[in-house]
């Protein structure tokens, strides 16, 4: 009698579930090394159509310095099923991130400054030398004619333009050297600046991220109040 009934329960054990609708999906998350369990069964990201059966289905993912991600979705009859999902970094990781590129601007931003004044300053002390010599062209040219001169109107004519063309040559050369000065100055004073952080930097205790992978605590398991699928996280 035994026997018959063990007979009877699998012949109807395979029987309905040889009749369970089944369907296509493609799970997958962006982050790699993402651990996702999927009705409590760990699976793995892959952007290829797998087998699964039709209906509710509960998945819960999680990836190192993202949020755990918990979610449910219906797969339909015939139906290809696209999941695809990124996850959250969380609100530590974000702090994190932030204090590291503040540490790094510190001294990163004067570098940057430094080097651009430094390069548009000797850009100006350039177009300076282009301007003095060409002034000082002018004036020698102006010399001969000066030297050449015959009448008194010629020879006045000449001497002035000589003379204006001397002191516009000085002129640039004076404004040359001051520029150059006020370029050394700032782009020394921005190197010393990135040196400095730098170096503070690197005296200071570095931030380190640490965490905990959230799946090592978490068991699936039945809500005893509403009897439905839930998580057991352990806080010790």
């Amino acid at each position: 009698m035994r026997s018959t009934l063990f007979v009877i329960f699998i012949f109807c054990f395979n029987f309905i579930f040889s009749q369970t609708d089944t369907a296509k999906a493609v799970i997958y998350f962006k982050q790699k090394n993402t651990i996702i369990y999927l009705d409590g069964k760990k699976i793995e990201s892959k952007k290829e159509l797998r087998k699964i059966v039709v209906g509710v289905h509960h998945i819960k993912a999680w990836a190192p310095k993202c949020d755990l991600f918990l979610d449910s979705f219906l797969v339909k009859k015939k139906e290809n099923k696209f999941y695809s999902k990124k996850l959250v970094y969380t609100d530590s990781y974000k702090i994190y991130i932030a204090k590291k590129r503040s540490r790094i601007l510190t001294y990163t931003v004067p570098a940057i400054l430094s080097v651009g004044f430094g390069v548009s300053y000797y850009k100006v002390y350039k177009d300076f030398d282009k301007k003095i010599n060409q002034a000082y062209k002018d004036a020698i040219d102006l010399e001969t004619a000066y030297n050449n001169s015959f009448s008194p109107q010629e020879f006045e004519s000449n001497y002035n333009d000589y003379y204006q063309k001397m002191n516009d040559y000085e002129e640039l050369k004076k404004r040359q050297i001051k520029s150059k000065t006020q370029g050394v100055i700032i782009t020394s004073a921005l190197a010393a600046t990135a040196v400095t952080m730098f170096i503070i930097q690197l005296t200071r205790k570095k931030t380190v991220y640490q965490e905990t992978p959230l799946l090592s605590k978490i068991t699936p398991g039945i809500d005893p109040i509403n009897k439905q699928l839930c998580l057991t996280v352990k806080l010790y």
